[in-house]
Formats: C-alpha cells, structure tokens, sequence
C-alpha cells in the first residue's frame, strides 16, 4: 500500500507510514550496532531513522525525504540522522532559478554559489569528491536578482548565499552545504528539529567496515562475484549500479580525487584508504546504522521496490548473511507559485507541446493523420510492397519495388499539395508551441532548490508529510 496525498504539493510514502514506525518503537539494538553507531556520533541507545542526499541546496522532492524523517523521529522518539554522501562527485554549486522580462516571459538563470570549483556535465572535473572540496565564502548573489519570476526566488538566493556564508570554516564544501541546509530548512520551511548529520567518508574509521574491506582483500574474487551475482539477480533496477568493487579510493589531502578499486590491490591494512560506493553505503547503514532509512526513488525506485537498493539486500544478506533494517520511499512534488506575474495564457503542458510538434512533422509522410484516407490507402499499398521485397534483389523484383516507390511519393506530394492548409497550420502549431515549450517547461518544474519556494508553501509541506507520517 501507499498513502499519497493529492494536491499541490503532493507527497508519495511507499509503504505506508504505520509499517515502518513499528521498527522505530522495537529496535533490535544490538552490540555491532551499538559500536558502528557510536564511532559515528549517533546514540548508541535509541532507535534511529536515517535519510540522505549528495551536497547541495536539494529540491523539495529531497527535502520531503527530510520532514518524513524529522516527523517520524519526533512521533516515536527516534533521532533523525542525515547521511551526506561527500564521497559523490555531483555538483553542490549551481542553483538554477526562474526570471521575467518586462513583458512576463519566462527564463531560466543559473548562479554559481560557491566560486572557483571546476564544473563540467553537472559533475565536479578531476574526479574529486565534494568531502575533499575545501569549503569557501559564496559568491555573490546575481545583480539580475529583481528579475526572479517570484518573491521566494529573489529572497531564497540571498538566504541560500547567507547560509553558505555562515559555514564558511566547514571542513569541506559537503560539510559547508549540509550545515548550511539545515539551516535553511530550519529558517525557509519552519523545520527546527535537531538532526545529526553524517559524512559518508566517515564510515572509513568505523570497525564494521575495515572488516568489509579485509573481507574483499582476503578473498576477492568470491565478493566480487557475490556482489555481481546481486547485481545480475536484479536487471530490473531502475537505476545504473556500481560495477567492480563497490568501493572508492580517495586520498586524504584537499582536491584528491576518487578512483575505482582493483579488487587484487585492496589493502587490508589501511582501510581509511577507502569509502564505500552507492550499494554498499546505505547497505552498511542499513545493515547497522539505522533502524529505518528513508530512500527517494532512486534507492527504492518509483514503485518502492525497483530501485538499487532491492540488490543491496540479497546481496548482503548472501554474501555477510546480513538483515537490512526496513525501508521506505518519500518523495514530494511542488512548484513555484508564479501568480504574482499576473493572469497568464493558460499554457500546454510539455507533453502537449511535444505532441503538437510530432504532428506537425508526421502528418507529412502520414496522410491519415490529417484526415486524407485516399492518400493513407495509397501511402499503405505502396509501403506493403516495399516490405514485402525488401530483400529481393532480382531486376522484376527491383522493377516493382521502384514503381511502388514512385507511388509512394506521388501520393504524398498529392496529399500535401491537397491539404496544404491544414499542413500550414500544423506547422504554425509547432512554431508556436516551440516558442512556448520553454515557458510551459519553467512552470512544470517540480526541482528548483527549496529556499526559492515561498516559506508558507514549504511550512504547508511539512504539514502534509507529518500528516501522512501521523496517518
């Protein structure tokens, strides 16, 4: 079952709040767990609700991930630990946001908010790892601020470079955006509940995984092929997995970057050498960091069960004979409020849009598509020859073929010189809607960071995620 609430915003909860609550009321805390927790700065003695993200400002289909979990610790008495994988090479940068001309069209701007990091494809160049980003001031906020689309954008950019500029001394950039997302959490979306926050490359210095990296070192070709064997039990997941060893190799100096692991060259002696990559990170947390983890549908895919996680859990429990604490998806959608620009033209959706532009090019090697059945019959018989020699290369064969291919052609420069208005406007359509996708595009989005939404909305998503948590 799912609980779904159908508004704007609308939140998603796979499966429903109640089943994963009573794992937060009877932890099964035992020793390894204790110990694990501990080396990380986690009470060893309470029960934990786990969620996580990459470094950056999120969008609120992340920060929903946030609130479920506050909302579900503050409900069983719980602590809320968020996991920040510093360990990922994403961009934590780059906020896109919403602009106006004078005359209400819609744009798109982005702001580098943190200066002088080395960005290409949405990825950080040179392999480094946002945990091994020295933290720094934040860059200006963009001189065509006015111009923002809303209130909440011009005002969410200036809290986003505020809370940047508050964790300047952080240990790193991840460590700078986490700090400084929880704080805007706290001061855009009313959400002030404490919540430990934890990097992914501190599981390096923790017992249970230097046992893992020994493991892999002392027989490497049998983890592997546990680990693959997972990966090819589940072809179904909807998302890319690691391949190889499902570890990184980072250095410990500023800007080191991350390289893939030979299995054969593991050092069992050094295991802070390493971080755990995507699978084997929340399986680790999974596995005795937390008593509920909450994915988005990356982890547990868009139906709850199709995600990379489904390979985690067989193959840990195969390979270390491990039993994974429950999991659940959260997911939101919200967009940006753009009624202070003004009654607008009702805009097709960008599935519209892509219609109407398929037409327009379709309907000219498609006579039925505007109605012209003479030339659809004629379109059809020709092609039905055409197929049906396709691979005859006789000369009466090729006679036929090529008269049918003339048919073909000539019944479609009849149609388009027949309906040749109806072609015009189709193509007007499409010119039209060309120009409007972009805007249809900007009031469709569901991802822009969440300091850009306007506090009342955000505050009235936190509501709607502890509802459904209360069920």
């Amino acid at each position: 079952m799912s609980t779904t609430v159908q508004s704007d915003p609308a939140v998603m909860m796979r499966p429903e709040p109640g089943r994963w609550l009573a794992a937060l009321r009877t932890p099964a805390l035992n020793a390894d767990k204790r110990v694990f927790r501990a080396s990380l700065g986690i009470d060893p003695g309470r029960p934990v609700v786990m969620s996580g993200h990459q470094a950056g400002v999120w969008h609120p289909g992340i920060l929903a991930k946030w609130m479920a979990m506050v909302a579900a610790a503050e409900r069983t008495g719980a602590q809320a630990v968020w996991l920040v994988v510093d360990s990922d090479t994403n961009d934590p940068s780059t906020v896109r946001y919403p602009v106006s001309d004078q005359g209400g069209s819609l744009g798109v701007e982005t702001w580098s908010s943190i200066p002088g990091l080395s960005v290409q494809g949405g990825r950080l160049t040179g392999h480094v790892p946002t945990g091994r980003v020295p933290a720094r001031g934040p860059a200006p906020v963009p001189t065509d601020i006015a111009r923002g689309a809303t209130p909440g954008v011009r005002d969410g950019l200036s809290a986003i470079r505020a809370a940047l500029a508050s964790h300047a001394q952080a240990p790193s950039v991840a460590a700078q955006c986490a700090l400084a997302c929880r704080d805007l959490v706290a001061s855009c979306a009313g959400c002030a509940e404490p919540v430990h926050l934890v990097m992914a490359s501190e599981l390096a210095r923790t017992e249970a995984f230097g046992r893992i990296v020994r493991e892999f070192a002392r027989e490497p070709r049998a983890a592997v092929a546990a680990y693959q064997g997972a990966i090819a039990a589940h072809a179904g997941a909807s998302v890319g997995v690691d391949e190889g060893v499902p570890l990184w190799e980072i250095g410990p100096d500023a800007m080191s970057p991350r390289r893939p692991v030979d299995a054969a060259a593991i050092d069992p002696q050094h295991p802070e050498r390493y971080a755990p990559r995507a699978l084997l990170l929340t399986g680790l947390m999974r596995w005795l960091g937390c008593d509920v983890f909450i994915h988005g549908t990356g982890g547990a895919g868009p139906d709850g069960d199709s995600g990379y996680d489904a390979i985690t859990v067989g193959w840990l429990r195969d390979w270390l004979g491990a039993t994974l604490a429950p999991a659940a998806m959260v997911t939101a959608t919200l967009r940006l409020d753009f009624a202070a620009l003004g009654p607008r033209e009702p805009l097709p959706s960008p599935e519209e849009i892509r219609r109407v532009r398929w037409l327009a090019h379709a309907a000219r090697h498609h006579p039925g598509l505007i109605d012209d059945q003479e030339g659809a019959v004629r379109r059809g018989a020709a092609l039905r020859i055409l197929n049906g020699l396709r691979y005859k290369r006789d000369p009466a064969s090729r006679r036929v073929k090529l008269e049918a291919y003339r048919a073909l052609h000539a019944a479609l420069r009849e149609s388009r010189s027949e309906h040749a208005p109806r072609l015009a406007e189709l193509e007007a359509n499409a010119r039209l809607a060309a120009a409007r996708r972009v805007e249809a595009e900007i009031l469709a989005e569901r991802t822009w960071a969440f300091p850009l939404y306007e506090p009342a909305r955000l505050r009235g998503l936190g509501e709607q995620v502890r509802r459904a948590v209360s069920g």
